[in-house]
């Protein structure tokens, strides 16, 4: 799945970079919130569509059921825990630019006004560690759950 986000993180970075520095294209939520919304169904179809793929190879019962879900729950996910923001950084120094400081504010992000902070990068590393970590114990334990139910 994390394929198709490259992909997609670079055309963010064109647009959200490149047109702004090189072909004067002014910042504006007018034109940023749809585009941001545009990107995350797009990625929500990949998942989706990874989840069905999934679902019309695998049998059909309760576990694939789950394993199916739990795909595209992990492409929204990626999503959510702000990895396409690390993406975007690694695509952004692939041309050269260096990453942000540890106490740049994200201005773009929407977090401050959930947490009421501004949101540094130092805050996005502790966030995107602290959401891919409780993804992973997610599948954690569905791994275990399901050796369990065989082992029975």
């Amino acid at each position: 799945m994390t394929i198709f986000l490259l992909p997609i993180t670079h055309i963010g970075w064109l647009v959200h970079y490149k047109f702004r520095e090189d072909y004067g294209l002014p910042f504006s939520f007018e034109w940023a919130i749809p585009y941001w919304i545009d990107e995350m169904l797009v990625v929500v179809s990949i998942g989706v569509a990874s989840a069905v793929g999934y679902w019309l190879l695998a049998d059909e019962t309760v576990k694939s059921k789950v394993t199916m879900f739990l795909l595209g729950y992990t492409m929204f996910h990626q999503w959510l825990s702000g990895a396409f923001d690390w993406l975007w950084f690694i695509v952004h120094r692939l041309y050269g630019h260096a990453f942000p400081a540890l106490d740049a504010v994200w201005w773009w992000n929407p977090y401050y006004w959930f947490f009421g902070i501004e949101w540094t990068t130092l805050h996005h590393i502790w966030y995107t560690i602290i959401l891919e970590a409780i993804l992973l114990i997610i599948w954690y334990m569905w791994k275990r759950f399901v050796k369990q139910k065989a082992s029975k």
